[in-house]
């Protein structure tokens, strides 16, 4: 070949490899050509101004150099997606320098934080992919590419010395795995170079500490935990070689933790690992001497006096449980006793001598806390100044914030430490934050090695938790037993109550004791009943707390405001409410029961559908089964569960009525929140369909006949088929509890019924009327 044609081709191959990178940079934002070059934003770090040069270089080579950050061509590539690979022509970066192949760097520090050195991970072509060097500093950001001369150091070592030196040290073996423990707020180190270069001069720098060995799950990783051992003896205090389980092959501690793995439950197993084993002869537990009993008399311990935050009912400084299903107010429970305390008032609707008054700290991770927390609060009258809520937890200054989970208990005290005001607290729901610090609470152990030290922090600090659990749907049991999760949630606790509805009323909802062993006996439960704030009254706390809310807002945040009416002392065995479990069948029914109240006389939206069916607590699989069921095979029944979307490619709706002729969309104001059917309904069940006979053609679930739905699509309603629709529209929103009568009229007369007709179905409705104080009439159930 010429040398002519060489250059041709050469010059080609720099355009191939040149206009790959120019093109993915291009994509990322504008890019600028200079002279042979270009000019644009780096991609590897947040360049408000283009800093990132690219050139090509000898055979074909892309060049490029960050003149602000200092990223190098590795950092680079990585950021857009590709490898040093691909600034060569020839797929070959052999003749990048360790400077261009850098993916990372970690600085090694004396004592006093000055860097050493650097472990630089670079880098490699397949099948290798990384390579690891080291390189210290020459002054004006340069680096000599050796340790001529350097002082060998551990990682992180002006940590190391600052920590308490009582606290464990997890020595493993790379500095991305040393990195990863300290983020959980655990004291790591590891050496440079990795296995096998462990140094004489690095056992010093952990004279009298504790320490753990982790190995890499490889032969050369427990090789180089059994040097560290053994170079350890005699200058560490204690050391235990942990072996991490389930990890692959070649596996480590970052791997661990990715597959769920805590900090928590790393320092359960050193404890437990940590504990000599009085048989065993091993050499391993040289280093680890026989512990003593300590023991003291009980002459002269004072007893002390039970406090109380509740007088008789919630004790003070001790760990509690509140269990109940959905929807009955257990978490309005909680805010109840928050209020209480933020006000210095007596909670419950109780009357004891001084209230205890003080702040409330609410971890909550169930509730909105702008639309559900914040306006219970409001309502019950809390100091909303004294009320805090977690947020997460920082492990160290300018550190990100992680989510609270219940291995935090020591973050815990030190916050009730610092604000001795705080005296309750409320962990809704418990199971979340025991899932997140990596524990399985269906075991017991697990389950109690972590509330354990919870209690000990309420004992210390004297302020009181509640933890908030759901009761799970087992029949025929005590009322322990339904308590989710592990029997050691009970177990653990020092009282537990449990909240379920009367069984001779629905609406009146019961709080009793479960675990009583520190309640005076004989005290009871509670009763009380959910009851809405009416408009005015709404409108007035709001318009104190904001005065500058606009009437829209108002008018929908009154309809979620409500307050807990309680009824005094009740005597109910809480072991007869276990109920027994229903059978799918009646599930079933009650979801196809629940769907039909929904729709009414009007089309729904699919998604709405199935978020309130669910919200009431049928699972999809449930309601899917009931949806098959109420989708009788003719097309023209009008009784049947019909659904298509009402605009081209637009949502589904649905609704009961024959498929060729759709009910008309549901009013705005008549949203799955503002009707307030979606829980109510699905416990005011009817006869099951399927037991029901039809009579003179009409429904068994509506009562309509065929003409009826043909009538109101037409907008030719007879009478008795417009009072039908009025009567159930009305009933959908009587059965969720008192509704007042001027905004249920104004309502009323947006779907299409009258004020007259609205009267007139009353009555039919098994309704009576109210007057509260101020003389504002409602309408509710005649119990």
């Amino acid at each position: 070949m010429s040398r002519s044609a060489q250059k041709s081709g050469a010059s080609e191959c720099r355009e191939r490899a040149a206009d790959r990178v120019v093109k993915l940079l291009s994509a990322r934002g504008p890019i600028k050509q200079r002279g042979s070059g270009w000019k644009c934003l780096c991609p590897a770090h947040a360049d408000g101004d283009p800093s990132l040069d690219v050139d090509i270089g000898d055979g074909g080579r892309v060049l490029l150099r960050c003149r602000s950050a200092g990223c190098s061509a590795a950092q680079v590539c990585a950021a857009l997606g590709i490898t040093l690979a691909d600034l060569f022509d020839d797929s070959s970066p052999a003749k990048a320098s360790f400077d261009d192949r850098v993916l990372a760097a970690y600085d090694y520090k004396d004592e006093a934080g000055k860097v050493l050195f650097q472990a630089v991970r670079l880098w490699a072509p397949a099948p290798k992919n990384k390579d690891f060097r080291q390189r210290r500093p020459t002054g004006g950001n340069k680096w000599a590419w050796d340790l001529d001369g350097v002082r060998r150091v551990l990682y992180r070592l002006p940590g190391l010395v600052a920590a308490d030196k009582g606290a464990w040290v997890f020595v493993v073996e790379g500095e991305k795995d040393a990195d990863a423990l300290t983020a959980l707020g655990l004291v790591a180190t590891t050496n440079p170079m990795g296995a096998g270069k462990w140094k004489p001069e690095h056992a010093e720098q952990l004279r009298s500490r504790r320490v753990v060995v982790i190995p890499d799950n490889d032969a050369p990783g427990r090789a180089h935990a059994e040097d560290v051992r053994k170079s350890l003896r005699g200058s560490a205090r204690q050391v235990v070689v942990l072996e991490l389980p389930g990890l692959p092959e070649k596996g480590d501690v970052s791997d661990w933790l990715a597959s769920g793995g805590t900090a928590l439950r790393l320092l359960q197993m050193v404890e437990d690992r940590s504990r000599p084993d009085p048989s065993a002869k091993s050499d391993r537990q040289e280093a680890v001497p026989a512990g003593e009993m300590v023991v003291e008399s009980l002459a002269g311990l004072r007893p002390k006096p039970m406090r109380w935050l509740v007088r008789d009912r919630i004790p003070a400084g001790m760990m509690g449980l509140l269990a109940g299903e959905g929807g009955h107010g257990k978490s309005m429970t909680t805010l109840e006793l928050a209020a209480a305390v933020t006000t210095g008032r007596c909670a419950f609707g109780l009357v004891y001598p001084d209230p205890v008054k003080g702040s409330a700290l609410l971890i909550s991770c169930e509730d909105d806390w702008e639309r559900t927390i914040a306006p219970r609060l409001l309502t019950l009258g809390a100091d909303m100044g004294r009320v805090l809520r977690v947020k997460g937890v920082r492990m160290k200054p300018d550190g990100e914030t992680l989510d609270f989970h219940m291995g935090h208990f020591r973050e815990l005290e030190k916050l009730i430490t610092s604000a001795p005001e705080i005296r309750f607290i409320t962990i809704d729901p418990a199971g979340a934050y025991i899932a997140r610090s990596g524990v399985n609470e269906n075991k017991d152990a697990d389950l109690r090695a972590v509330l354990g030290p919870l209690s000990e922090v309420c004992n210390r600090t004297g302020a009181t938790t509640l933890l908030v659990k759901h009761l799970n749907k087992t029949a025929n049991v005590s009322a322990v037993q339904r308590v989710s999760g592990s029997t050691g949630y009970v177990n653990a606790v020092r009282f537990a109550y449990m909240i379920a509805p009367d069984t001779d009323d629905e609406q009146k909802k019961l709080m009793l004791p479960i675990k009583a062993n520190v309640l005076p006996s004989g005290g009871g439960g509670l009763a009380y009943r959910m009851e809405p704030l009416t408009e005015g009254e709404a409108r007035a706390l709001l318009l104190t707390a904001w005065p500058d809310m606009d009437a829209e807002e108002v008018a929908e945040l009154s309809k979620q405001m409500f307050r807990q009416k309680w009824e005094g002392v009740v005597t109910v065995d809480p072991n007869s409410l276990g109920g027994r479990a229903k059978t799918k069948k009646e599930d079933v029914e009650g979801c196809m029961n629940h769907i039909v109240r929904l729709l009414g006389a009007f089309s729904w939206p699919d998604e709405e559908v199935e978020k309130a069916v669910r919200k009431a607590g049928h699972s999809f699989e449930v309601y899917k089964t009931a949806k098959a069921r109420l989708r009788v095979p003719d097309k023209t029944d009008p009784n049947r569960l019909s659904s298509k979307p009402f605009e081209k490619s637009g949502p589904w709706w649905m609704w009961i009525g024959p498929q060729g002729a759709p009910l008309p969309m549901r009013p705005a104001s008549q949203s799955c929140d503002s009707s307030q059917s979606c829980e109510s309904s699905h416990s005011c069940q009817s006869s099951p369909p399927s037991q029901e006979k039809e009579e003179e053609g009409k429904s068994p679930k509506t009562g309509r006949t065929r003409q009826d739905w043909q009538d109101w699509q037409e907008g030719n309603a007879e009478p008795q088929s417009r009072v039908a629709a009025c009567s159930e529209w009305l009933m959908q929103r009587l059965v969720t509890g008192p509704v007042r009568v001027e905004p249920i009229a104004a309502e009323a007369a947006r779907a299409g019924f009258d004020r007259e007709l609205l009267e007139a179905v009353r009555p039919e409705c098994g309704a009576e009327e109210i007057c509260d104080a101020a003389g504002e009439r409602s309408w509710r159930i005649i119990r």
